[in-house]
């Protein structure tokens, strides 16, 4: 006679130490249990998944590894924590760009093209102080427009003349 305690389980496979279970339920039973038994070390939710051709497993989700969880057939899933974080990301500068001769490669101005007409409309504009730092860029981005420049260039360029100032 079975009793509510009793877990009816599908044998092992060889070498893994988790118990099979032949439903979810009863495997979402033994996970709930298991979170009952090692919540105090860590357990902070418990699930059922399925394993294709074994049945279902019970798994336990922890921020510590839990041996004694191992040994009673449970699957102890840690969380994912990434080898570096945002905070390594975010102090990684760029290697300052180098020119051909090993010194530093300082950006310039373009030579020809609509490039070059929309740093003219800039520097004009800078000149007759219609704009004096970043909020400008309506105006400079307007003005070559009007002149007949790709709204994308003028909005590109102007990011680049405004870099070559220091704004």
């Amino acid at each position: 006679m079975k009793t509510a305690d009793t877990f009816e389980s599908v044998p092992k496979v060889e070498g893994d130490l988790r118990t099979f279970y032949p439903n979810k339920p009863l495997a979402q039973t033994a996970a709930n249990r298991g979170q009952e038994e090692y919540g105090a070390l860590g357990v902070y939710s418990a699930t059922a998944q399925f394993e294709p051709d074994h049945g279902f497993v019970a798994v336990l989700f922890s921020e510590v590894n839990i041996p004694a969880a191992w040994d009673a057939g449970f699957e102890v899933v840690l969380p994912f924590r990434p080898v570096k974080t945002p905070d390594d990301w975010a102090s990684k500068k760029k290697p300052p760009r180098v020119a051909a001769d090993g010194t530093a490669a300082v950006e310039a101005e373009p030579r020809s093209g609509a490039t070059a007409r929309v740093h003219t409309i800039a520097e004009e504009l800078f000149q007759a102080g219609t704009i004096a730092n970043r909020s400008g860029r309506g105006a400079v981005v307007d003005a070559c427009i009007a002149a007949g420049i790709n709204p994308s260039t003028a909005s590109t360029q102007w990011s680049k003349f405004a870099k070559l100032k220091g704004w």
